[in-house]
């Protein structure tokens, strides 16, 4: 899911109640796509008259795109196959043609900020990335992506404002953006686009896939089951989809007509060891334990797995597990996890839309959009006592 991080001036989400293992298919397409990227970044690039007749030596481009010495030789190599350069052993790597004159002419960029690097990106974002940047290079607008640690880890106004300053461009996409970055931009009245949900009082434009549709959709059909106990697995640095993951699973509850109690547990985990096995060991040792985890962020499943192995809880024997995300891991796992998947041809279709609508200032094209995920049954949700989620 594309989503927005809060920050300290927003209030936590409630009281505090691994190492995924890596799959060769999996690391392929991810190089795939960062080499395909990187590729469509140089080609744009070129197009655009950055580079005259030959390209910077590779040292130089691995920091620029943040990518390895093998993702850019790889890049290099299909626009070695498109004609577009040459290279020699020994020599510097000459640019044979332009691709594209209409880049050049119109000469617009479009600058997406996220405080992740390219190779650290989910497949979901590589696929969404390549996509919008493909989408734009036809209508004749660059998409650079900028690695921005400093603006998040520290909020200045004076360093967001010099960082603006320095790249320009005709519009800002924002990726994980934290509670005052979007206010600074929204004071600021520049063309700007979330990738993500915005916070609460947040009025910027944005597309991101409905996080609390699909968290009331999952809360839903566990309490159609039985459940009544259900704990909310979240990052701690309160993200505003998680926000809304929340309100989600508060709407089906209030929604259900009986008079028998029902809690909520947010359970908030960070970075550091241990953390998560401590939460849940704390969690089931409640009176009323969760019978039901629905968690924002598919890449901790496999540590969650491995938490509750450690605590004795079968899944879904003991407790049922849904991911609101999904992940190309998912499919070797069994019991086969229930999740929600969404495409990112269409949220970069969505987010391409928005971003045209404003640069021309169109007030009659939608500004905002929910990509609604799809909800994927699987074997890891059954009733209390047993018994299978149907779609």
């Amino acid at each position: 899911m594309a989503r927005s991080k809060d920050s300290r001036n927003s209030p936590p989400l409630q009281r505090k109640g691994g190492a995924a293992s890596a799959r060769v298919g999996e690391g392929a397409i991810e190089r795939q796509y960062v080499s395909t990227m990187t590729a469509d970044a140089l080609r744009a690039q070129i197009a655009e008259g950055k580079w005259e007749r030959y390209l910077p030596g590779e040292h130089f481009l691995c920091g620029s795109f943040q990518v390895s010495r093998h993702t850019l030789r790889l890049a290099l190599e299909i626009l070695r196959a498109e004609g577009v350069i040459q290279s020699q052993k020994g020599k510097r790597t000459e640019i044979l043609k332009v691709p594209s004159a209409r880049t050049k002419m119109r000469g617009g960029v479009i600058n997406l900020i996220s405080p992740d690097a390219v190779a650290d990106f989910s497949p979901f974002m590589f696929g969404w990335v390549h996509e919008l940047r493909q989408i734009l290079f036809r209508r004749g607008f660059t998409l650079q992506v900028h690695q921005t640690v400093r603006i998040y880890q520290r909020f200045s106004e004076k360093l967001l404002r010099e960082y603006v300053r320095e790249l320009k461009g005709d519009l800002w996409i924002l990726h994980i953006s934290t509670y005052d970055i979007q206010q600074w931009f929204m004071k600021s009245g520049l063309p700007v686009l979330l990738a993500g949900t915005p916070h609460p009082g947040i009025t910027l434009p944005f597309v991101d896939v409905h996080s609390r549709a699909a968290a009331r959709h999952a809360a839903g059909r566990l309490l159609a089951l039985g459940h009544r106990d259900i704990a909310f697995l979240c990052p701690d640095r309160h993200f505003a989809g998680d926000y809304a993951g929340v309100s989600g699973i508060k709407e089906a509850m209030g929604a259900l007509h009986e008079d028998c109690p029902r809690s909520l547990e947010v359970v908030e985990y960070s970075s550091e060891p241990g953390s998560l096995y401590r939460r849940f060991r704390f969690l089931f040792d409640l009176d009323r334990p969760p019978t039901a985890i629905i968690t924002s962020n598919a890449a901790i499943i496999p540590g969650l797995l491995s938490v509750l192995m450690q605590l004795r809880k079968r899944v879904p024997e003991d407790v049922s597990l849904v991911a609101l995300q999904s992940a190309q891991f998912f499919s070797y796992m069994t019991p086969a996890l229930a999740c929600y998947t969404s495409d990112p041809v269409s949220y970069a279709k969505k987010l391409s839309q928005s971003a045209l609508a404003i640069i021309q200032a169109n007030p009659l094209r939608p500004w905002n959009g929910w990509v609604i995920p799809e909800s994927t049954p699987g074997e890891s949700v059954a009733s209390p006592k047993g018994g299978a989620w149907e779609s």
